[in-house]
């Protein structure tokens, strides 16, 4: 430490011409959220990012707290307002009343984005039109799909902030009045992972892997898993699946591959109509008894996978591959955490494949169809588990790639098969069969347009659920009625457009058709999704509503009541979402439970039938992820403290 006589103070020349003083005001958003506040007026970088109104306590007019650097800078910027505002006054009077008028229109809706949300990424001269729209992703061929590419970068607002989205966060509503908090998801399924362990099969001691039921489990794949996740090429499948067949299972790409698409095919099974039946479970009975064999059976399989994924060439279209079907095998299996890890590991395996490949010259049509299927199936996939589970991002989302949506495949059936002797005649049959247009046409646009619902819906999440809950409430109401109807919009516009292959009545309850069922419900979750604000204005208000209000808010809550009670697809059917599925029907049992209990909603038999219903199906699930038990203990706390409120007298809040 230098002596103090030999200090060198600072230079009067270099000292700042104003002492400078710590802002010592937060907006009511930060203090709220206790971060720390950059005090710009008349709004806060963290509220103008979030498109929040920034309140703070003090008035404009109030500048004691003001340093004199910035009372200076405000005497400047008045001067150069008073000369405006002269500049102004010389020309026409109606023009600077409209610029006025717009101006304090755009400061109003600090929630709405600048440009109307759209199922694209266009520069803002260029907005959808009808036709713009029929042309699009919806109704896309190998022809048009070109005319959809932009140079701006297509992947817009994919990104979400997930803290307020999560299920357990509708447990906090003060209407319900939970005496505890549930445990943490990511603390649960942590948990489970640390006490689980998986069969190890091994077929070292020179056996084979059996390829006996290869074809069979084949044809099981692509018309259960495929058909939702088209990522892999047929022919080059078909042709794996030969060579594996002849040659047996290698310790090689092909053979990793090949055994995660027999896994998969072990552990899907075909979707049945919902049948009356199907919705009365069996208390005794659950999900593990029903399907121990078939887990079993594709766990072999998938062992064998593992062990061989570590060989795989680093950072290919086949490892990427790999890690996605693993994901959804874990996600047939109940076990999301270990899933998003395979999902994250795909997704950060895109983004150093696409830098390989920038300096590539030669792509395949293949090749080029595969990456950009690859690519929006992870990155929805990890959207999917993200809005659930709080896990770190994987940086997906900065991808810039050229094509808004995947080009289709192009698939046709290979005449030279019927004609070679590697194929029986029921082999031919099921070939055939997988490939057939119908199949190929109605899993391509299903896959559009979960992907068209995915952009709809992370846009929605980043204008509704960026913020606390409560601070619904302090949103003016005319804000939250244009970020409703804007969606709205989009998602009528994009229904309108699904082909007849895929298309479904909005309204309509119980299909035969699983892809159909899936796709209402989706709709349906971001009905429920924009509609579920509304619902907590409605139950939290102190104030009543007026009667304009009221006509907006009457409608779109009998919405979100009719879509939580009546969304009920085959329970006992175990696909890639049932994990989402089962999380789902308890949020709308929470949903009419708050609808009840504000008496929004009439309470009934019916509803009282659905929501025991709804319990007996968690408990039917809860063995294989311990979340779901927990949200079934907490359900059963509400649904009790509610009957016991109306069998008092239908004394409810």
């Amino acid at each position: 430490m230098q002596p103090a006589a030999k200090r060198q103070r600072r230079s009067d020349s270099l000292r700042p011409a104003y002492p400078r003083r710590r802002a010592v005001e937060a907006c009511q958003t930060c203090r709220a959220r206790k971060t720390k506040c950059d005090n710009i007026r008349p709004a806060c970088g963290f509220c103008t990012r979030i498109g929040m109104h920034c309140v703070y306590e003090t008035t404009e007019s109030d500048y004691s707290s003001f340093d004199p650097a910035s009372l200076k800078i405000l005497d400047h910027l008045n001067a150069v307002a008073a000369d405006l505002k002269t500049l102004l006054a010389r020309g026409s009077c109606d023009e600077p009343r409209k610029q006025s008028k717009a101006a304090s229109s755009a400061s109003q809706s600090h929630l709405l984005p600048k440009t109307p949300m759209n199922l694209f990424t266009l520069p803002p001269s260029e907005a959808p039109t009808e036709s713009a729209v029929s042309n699009s992703m919806i109704s896309v061929s190998p022809s048009n799909t070109a005319a959809s590419e932009s140079s701006d970068s297509f992947i817009d607002t994919l990104g979400f902030p997930t803290d307020e989205l999560y299920d357990e966060k509708i447990l906090k509503w003060p209407i319900f009045e939970l005496p505890y908090t549930i445990t943490p998801l990511i603390e649960s399924l942590l948990d489970a992972e640390a006490n689980s362990s998986l069969e190890v099969y091994d077929y070292a001691n020179n056996q084979a892997i059996p390829t006996t039921e290869l074809w069979e489990l084949v044809d099981s794949f692509l018309l259960n898993v495929h058909i939702k996740n088209p990522i892999l090429d047929f022919q080059r499948l078909r042709k794996s699946a030969a060579n594996i067949i002849q040659h047996g299972f290698k310790w090689d790409d092909e053979s990793c591959l090949m055994l995660h698409v027999c896994a998969l095919g072990a552990v899907s099974s075909p979707y049945s109509a919902l049948l009356p039946d199907d919705l009365m479970i069996d208390p005794l009975s659950s999900s593990i008894a029903d399907s121990y064999a078939d887990i079993q059976h594709s766990k072999m399989y998938y062992c064998e996978a593992s062990k061989r994924l570590s060989i795989v060439r680093k950072f290919s279209l086949v490892q990427i591959q790999c890690y996605v079907l693993s994901g959804i095998y874990l996600m047939f299996t109940m076990q999301p955490l270990v899933a998003w890890r395979q999902f994250h590991l795909a997704c950060v395996s895109c983004q150093i494949y696409f830098k390989r490949q920038n300096r590539d010259s030669k792509w395949s049509d293949i090749d080029r169809s595969l990456e950009q299927r690859l690519l929006w199936t992870a990155l929805k996939s990890e959207c999917e588990i993200r809005s659930i589970i709080p896990t770190p991002p994987s940086g997906i989302v900065d991808v810039i790639y050229p094509s808004m949506f995947p080009s289709p495949p192009s698939v046709a059936w290979d005449e030279s098969v019927e004609n070679s002797e590697q194929h029986s005649p029921d082999e031919i049959n099921i070939l055939k069969s997988s490939v057939s247009s119908s199949v190929e046409r109605k899993s391509w646009f299903y896959y559009l347009t979960e992907i068209a619902l995915r952009k709809i819906e992370n846009r929605m999440i980043n204008k509704l659920y960026c913020s606390p809950q409560e601070t619904w409430l302090d949103v003016p109401f005319e804000q939250l009625v244009d970020i409703v109807t804007e969606v709205e919009t989009q998602l009528s516009l994009c229904h309108s457009k699904i082909v007849p292959e895929v298309f479904f009545e909005m309204d309509h309850v119980g299909f035969e058709d699983e892809v159909k069922g899936v796709l209402q419900a989706r709709f349906w979750e971001i009905y429920k999704l924009i509609y579920r604000p509304l619902l907590y204005v409605a139950v939290h208000a102190i104030d009543p509503l007026d009667s304009a209000h009221s006509s907006f808010l009457d409608p779109r809550l009998r919405k979100l009541f009719y879509y939580s009670l009546n969304n009920c697809m085959h329970y006992r059917h175990r696909h890639h979402g049932s994990w989402f599925s089962i999380r789902q029907r308890f949020v709308d049992c929470a949903l009419i439970l708050a609808g009840i209990k504000s008496r929004k909603l009439q309470y009934d038999d019916s509803v009282r039938r659905i929501i025991e219903r709804d319990i007996a199906m968690l408990r039917y699930w809860e063995d294989e992820s311990p979340d779901i038990k927990e949200l079934r203990s907490t359900l059963e706390y509400i649904w009790t403290d509610v009957r016991m409120r109306l069998d008092m007298g239908g004394i409810l809040v």
